[in-house]
């Protein structure tokens, strides 16, 4: 692949630094999780209940749950149901608290 450097000033050290790749060297992807190459339009949406459900923390902060894709359906069903309502409930005292 090739690279393109970009010199430190002559006052800094003689030291390379590295840039980033060359324009034509860039592949424009986006892999799957199936590691297919899937090209969006401006607009489009993508599906990603494959991550599961996003929990809103106490704080506003959102994360996953890590281990979500070895869940069984039985245990992803539960959880989706416990985080809704846990989510609706952090969702309006957050709003409470900026009034």
């Amino acid at each position: 692949d090739r690279i393109v450097s970009l010199s430190k000033t002559a006052e800094s050290s003689d030291e390379t630094v590295s840039a980033l790749p060359h324009p034509d060297d860039v592949r424009k992807q986006d892999v799957g999780t199936d590691g297919a190459t899937h090209k969006l339009k401006l607009g489009s949406s993508v599906s990603m209940d494959h991550l599961g459900p996003i929990i809103i923390n106490t704080d506003g902060t959102t994360r996953r749950i890590a281990n979500w894709n070895e869940m069984t359906e039985s245990e992803q069903a539960n959880a989706i149901r416990l985080i809704s309502a846990r989510n609706k409930r952090r969702i309006a005292d957050l709003l409470k608290q900026r009034e």
